[in-house]
């Protein structure tokens, strides 16, 4: 299940997902809003990723409590797309070393509601992360993972363990678990339309009008 779907995605991005998911399926609160950080790539890399939704939430805490992110790191899921409310600004809620513990786990890679630091050893892992920014100061003594696998909240949207991620360079989209078949195959269908649309650009000089008539509206 888990192979196929990413399989269909492969070849998607975020724009046809979001034209599904708000005008064929009459969707909303589905897109990470940039009210929420803006919560954005930290390294300028291509592709996207897709997977579960591996959901973490933290806080600050008034004295060092590692607890719970050891026991989160050995339940990491293969496939997995890592999800953190921080409920923070003050310190960075993750680096390098939890990267290659996820990168190790197969996790695709994480969307941050918070900061980031050692960002380019992250990015010399190749490993894909949203988040709000880059700044050093270790979260050890302020701030820690209080729970995982659990609904979390980044901005209007609610994020459940069975949503699936896809995250681009564009955006980061939350699709419903028991949507994400129907999703990709309506976006596959889309695909092959603007497929269409742009090779009738690039080996032909048909007027916008005459391609609409065509085809319909892009």
């Amino acid at each position: 299940m888990k192979n196929e779907l990413k399989e269909l995605y492969k070849d998607l991005y975020s724009g046809l997902i979001y034209d599904v998911m708000k005008f064929d399926l009459e969707m909303d609160n589905f897109v990470i809003p940039r009210s929420a950080g803006p919560i954005v790539p930290a390294w300028n890399f291509k592709g996207h990723v897709f997977g579960r939704a591996f959901t973490a939430v933290g806080e600050k805490t008034p004295r060092p409590d590692e607890t719970v992110i050891r026991k989160m790191i050995d339940d990491l899921e293969e496939g997995s797309v890592y999800v953190l409310q921080a409920n923070d600004n003050s310190r960075a809620h993750f680096g390098d070393i939890t990267a290659k513990f996820m990168k190790r786990a197969g996790v695709e890679g994480a969307v941050i509601q918070g900061w980031t630091r050692d960002i380019s050893l992250i990015e010399d892992d190749e490993f894909k992360i949203w988040c709000k920014g880059v700044q050093p100061q270790d979260s050890f003594d302020r701030w820690h993972i209080t729970d995982y696998n659990c609904t979390v909240v980044i901005g209007n949207i609610f994020i459940k363990p069975d949503d699936y991620i896809f995250a681009d360079r564009d955006a980061v989209l939350v699709i419903p678990g028991r949507l994400a078949h129907i999703v990709a195959d309506m976006a596959h269908v889309r695909k092959d339309k603007e497929d269409k649309i742009r090779q009738i650009i690039t080996e032909t000089n048909a007027s916008a009008k005459a391609i609409e008539q065509e085809i319909g509206r892009w």
